[in-house]
């Protein structure tokens, strides 16, 4: 079996969504992982999986979505040590050379609400 893995499109479109619900208040008022990041999964599948299954072979489920949020949590704050010149200054334009999504991570992983 192929190991799953997130394109960068499926990535953007989780952080999209992500965004969304969180700006609304709807995440808040979410109280399980499962009813949080469920909605979340099912975006994300019928925006990519659903319209081209050759492409994005993968169907997400909302452990998926969670998990995910969760690595890209930690991947932020990895590229974020490498782009430290200084200890009061970071080299943000080469955020996005480690990671293509760094700069749309970081606006979010203040508010990330499991």
């Amino acid at each position: 079996m192929k190991r799953k893995k997130w394109s960068e499109l499926e990535e953007r479109t989780l952080l999209a969504k992500y965004s969304d619900l969180l700006t609304s208040g709807t995440l808040a008022k979410l109280k399980t992982r499962e009813k949080k990041f469920k909605p979340i999964a099912e975006h994300v599948n019928s925006v990519h999986h659903l319209r081209d299954p050759i492409n994005f072979p993968f169907k997400w489920s909302w452990r998926d979505v969670s998990i995910k949020v969760q690595n890209m949590c930690h991947q932020y704050l990895g590229v974020k040590q490498k782009i430290r010149v200084s200890d009061r200054e970071d080299d943000w334009e080469d955020g996005e050379n480690h990671w293509e999504n760094f700069m749309k991570v970081g606006v979010r992983t203040t508010d990330i609400a499991y």
